[in-house]
């Protein structure tokens, strides 16, 4: 009854500026079977993301942001870092070196979402970073620590791809760092294992560990 509704309104809409009601009937059906679509592939990648861990690390120095996926394509993580990570010096050093022979060292913990926003082929989709923030206290704690407020590879303002297992290597983003980190963790080199996301504004990597 709702549909039939529909379809007789935009009869009347395009018959008042002389449109084809059928060419517009057609789109409409297809923008509503894209939609379908889409959805569906939102439910599936949100389940098969459920309980995974994908992180961000280039190894020594470079600072570690894990993403751990809930319900729905919503996360909760934390992000573990030193002065030479983010470049972020907070003067607790002098009183790290002398009372524990280390450095400051910086953490925070956040939540948020990704949502799926369009399909570019069957293992490349586009993602959205939604309701990010960090939950952790901002400041010193524990005479070393300083509870940060960002986390490294996550930008509320960034363009992020989502590659599904099983992607060939050879179409990822030209990019050497995410071919590099692909690589590694592929069995045969070829296709990629495990989920990748890349933030294509900063050239930034969320992987699952082998």
């Amino acid at each position: 009854m709702i549909k039939s509704l529909l379809i007789l309104a935009l009869l009347a809409l395009t018959g008042c500026v002389g449109a084809n009601p059928h060419q517009d009937i057609s789109q409409n059906q297809e923008s509503t079977k894209q939609a379908s679509d889409l959805k569906q592939i939102k439910d599936l990648f949100y389940e098969k993301l459920k309980g995974q861990t994908l992180t961000r690390t280039y190894g020594e120095n470079t600072g570690q942001t894990k993403v751990i996926f809930e319900n729905d394509g919503t996360f909760r993580g934390d992000y573990f870092g030193k002065i030479a990570s983010d470049g972020k010096d907070y003067g607790l050093t002098d009183k790290a070196w002398l009372y524990y022979h280390g450095e400051e060292i910086h953490s925070s913990e956040f939540e948020g979402a990704f949502e799926i926003t369009g399909a570019i082929d069957e293992y490349t989709y586009e993602l959205s970073l939604k309701d990010f923030k960090i939950t952790s206290k901002l400041g010193a704690y524990d005479d070393i620590y300083y509870h940060v407020d960002f986390a490294l590879g996550l930008n509320p303002e960034a363009s992020y791809l989502l590659y599904r297992p099983g992607c060939p290597i050879k179409d990822l983003e030209k990019n050497d760092r995410l071919i590099e980190i692909a690589k590694n963790g592929s069995p045969d080199g070829k296709k990629t294992r495990g989920f990748i996301i890349f933030n294509k504004t900063d050239g930034e990597i969320f992987s699952q560990k082998p």
